[in-house]
């Protein structure tokens, strides 16, 4: 699923029935760029104005479905419509279906969130097929331009007739115009000596059978005079339909040269296998025979493990030597209908054919096994390696090269990650099921990370601020220690929420960020801390903080704890009780991704906060955004009339910097103005 934002409308007349929703969808992983409307006057105008995705309807509601479909259809947009449905039967499921919409249940949450993403999913697929055919024109209309100012003679041949020639190719056999030629048969353009030889070769074709490479023949002009010419043949498309492109040559060339220098074109010079250009060419075609439902086909990448310490005992001089003895070894493991190729610098690529990964797994084992098991004498030194393959099988359902590529690569670094020598397949119909068990590693990793003094870690990223004020302020940033580098939350936070350890884990935070507080000495700095939904319910925290901030001797207001602004939205009652403690200890709050929910101003009559930290989507292109830049003005009047301070996160670039400062943002943050460090002395340097 794609992290881009979704724009949804929902068309209800009750804001908490559609706050919820968004909550809802939040929670689930997904961004949502949310607005509301309760009478159709609102819908039209919205559409109007705004870019939509998606549009929810509450059936019944305020708007009938049949009417909020038929502005959209006068509209000409491409929405998708998810009717919610209170009361589902037949008649309403087939109202539903006629209006174009997808019916839900609002008391199936998880059927909403599946019918959202699969309703996104699907416009992107539309919406990008429309970029593609767009792209398509054009790229036909530059390779037009590219045809006709090659100096080659070429043309395209359906069924033994023209349908297209470049201007050499009229020129070579005297014709003016592209008209002349369109619809004339191939066979006119052959001398009578070799029509026959000729004809043999294109009821061949006629058979389905590959064409041949070249034919040296003699070719007649229009006007009747002969020449000797070779003719060569290749399968392509035109106007979308199957055809054979041709080149004449000059058949003085020598076939042995043109022969070597298309070997060279096509091969890595180090390892004589295909280059990676050659290899996705012929890759964009197996694809395009898995889209049509012929034989489907799978990708395997391999990568070197511990590439560096190999050239470091052969030598550097001697690495090349090495990848060469490597794709040998290769090719006497693999069939004669596989494809390998040298991919990257010490990576390969192999295509199989296979209906399923099964056999494509068997070949990687295969692989894995036999390369572990060679020695390689590469100089002085003996050397032994292993791959980490990750594959992926190209089919109906994958079948775009950018997206097989992606999910073999993605497979073969969870490989590498996993220590290496050892094979990791994508396979879409387990995804679910390596999505728990993906979910049950990261709950065990955390359990362990708990129990141990340094199983986490805390970065502190600096607030650098444009207007003015006292002291230093961070944001506190927990990571995971792990043998090779801290691991980001973004990887484990999502399986413990669902686990009920972050409570444990939020508390682990504020009590090591104290710790920190207490070592900073008589200007300590102020540090903001993100709490979880789980410890807003939890009744027991606010007391569990007195005694932290009462242990560690460290003033309240040093403290800054930050909600999010849909999980303050829903869960408004407990926070409010939290906020009374809070007061009373002097501790502040921020709310977070301010600006997304549907009505953020309102939310703050019932929140006191002290900051707004607003949401990270308005901030991205600031500078060159005038929507983004219109929304975050207001928020800042809305903040200084209310005696708070407002912060931008992941700052990107020294001009949105400029605007946001002229918007009247009082902090700034993000990695191109400061990156996270261990300590605070060191992030403040």
């Amino acid at each position: 699923m794609s992290n881009a934002p979704i724009r949804i409308c929902f068309v209800d007349a009750k804001l908490d029935a559609a706050e919820h929703l968004v909550s809802l969808l939040r929670n689930a992983g997904l961004a949502v760029r949310p607005s509301q409307v309760g009478d159709i006057d609102s819908l039209v105008d919205l559409i109007a104005r705004e870019p939509l995705d998606l549009v929810l309807v509450s059936e019944p509601g305020p708007v009938a479905l049949a009417d909020v479909a038929g502005e959209i259809a006068r509209t000409g947009k491409d929405l998708s419509i998810i009717a919610l449905l209170r009361q589902m039967d037949d008649e309403q499921r087939a109202t539903a279906f006629e209006a174009g919409a997808t019916a839900v249940e609002p008391r199936h949450p998880t059927l909403i969130v599946a019918a959202v993403k699969r309703q996104f999913e699907q416009l992107r697929a539309r919406r990008e097929m429309r970029r593609l055919e767009g792209a398509l024109r054009e790229s036909e209309r530059r390779c037009d331009g590219l045809l006709d100012s090659s100096r080659d003679p070429i043309a395209f041949v359906h069924e033994g007739m023209h349908i297209r020639a470049n201007r050499a190719y009229l020129e070579m056999f005297g014709f003016d115009e592209g008209e002349d030629i369109e619809g004339q048969p191939l066979l006119d353009l052959i001398a009578a000596s070799d029509t026959d030889q000729f004809k043999r070769e294109l009821r061949r074709m006629g058979k389905g059978e590959a064409p041949p490479e070249y034919l040296e023949l003699n070719l007649r002009r229009s006007d009747g005079h002969s020449f000797p010419g070779r003719m060569e043949f290749s399968n392509a498309t035109y106007s979308g339909e199957t055809c054979i492109q041709l080149v004449i040559r000059n058949p003085q060339e020598d076939p042995a040269l043109a022969a070597e220098l298309t070997r060279l074109k096509e091969r890595d010079l180090v390892t004589d296998l295909y280059n990676r250009t050659q290899f996705t060419a012929l890759l964009e075609r197996i694809a395009g025979e898995a889209a049509s439902g012929k034989r489907n086909h799978a990708l395997l990448l391999l990568d070197i493990d511990e590439f560096a310490n190999l050239i470091s005992a052969v030598g550097v001089g001697h690495g090349d030597l090495l990848l060469a003895d490597v794709a040998k070894a290769l090719g006497t493991i693999l069939g004669p209908d596989d494809i390998a190729a040298r991919f990257g610098d010490h990576s390969f690529a192999l295509l199989t054919p296979t209906p399923t990964l099964d056999a494509a797994g068997k070949l990687a084992d295969r692989v894995r096994e036999r390369i572990s098991d060679h020695i390689f004498e590469i100089g002085q030194a003996s050397v032994s390696i292993t791959f980490s393959i990750g594959g992926v099988l190209v089919c109906e359902r994958l079948h775009q090269v950018p997206a097989i590529l992606a999910q073999a690569a993605n497979a073969c670094t969870t490989a590498q990650a996993e220590g290496g020598n050892r094979m990791v397949l994508h396979d879409p119909y387990a995804e679910e099921k390596a999505e728990a068990n993906r979910n049950a590693h990261w709950v065990k990793l955390v359990e362990d990370a708990l129990a141990k003094d340094d199983g986490f870690v805390l970065f502190y990223q600096p607030m650098v601020c444009l207007q003015g004020a006292e002291g230093e302020h961070f944001e506190v940033l927990l990571r995971m220690n792990s043998p090779r580098s801290e691991i980001l939350p973004s990887f484990f936070l999502p399986a413990a929420q669902q686990a009920g350890l972050m409570p444990r884990i939020d508390r682990w935070v504020i009590a090591n960020a104290l710790a920190e507080l207490a070592r900073s000495g008589k200007r300590p700095p102020t540090f903001f801390i993100t709490l979880s939904t789980d410890t807003l319910e939890d009744q027991t925290f606010a007391g569990w903080l007195a005694e932290q901030i009462k242990s560690h001797r460290v003033p309240g207001e040093r403290l800054v704890l930050q909600v999010a602004e849909n999980e303050a939205s829903v869960q408004l009652k407990s926070l409010q009780a939290l906020l009374q403690h809070l007061a009373k200890l002097r501790v502040g709050v921020t709310i977070s991704s301010f600006g997304a929910g549907l009505n953020s101003f309102q939310l703050l009559k019932h929140v006191p906060a002290q900051y707004l930290k607003i949401d990270h989507n308005y901030i991205a292109d600031f500078a060159g955004n005038a929507e983004s830049q219109k929304k975050v003005q207001e928020i800042c009047e809305q903040a200084r009339a209310g005696e708070m301070k407002t912060i931008a996160p992941q700052v990107s670039d020294m001009a949105s910097v400029s605007a946001l400062y002229q918007c009247g943002v009082n902090f700034v943050q993000g990695d191109f103005l400061h990156e996270p460090a261990r300590s605070t002395l060191t992030s403040a340097a």
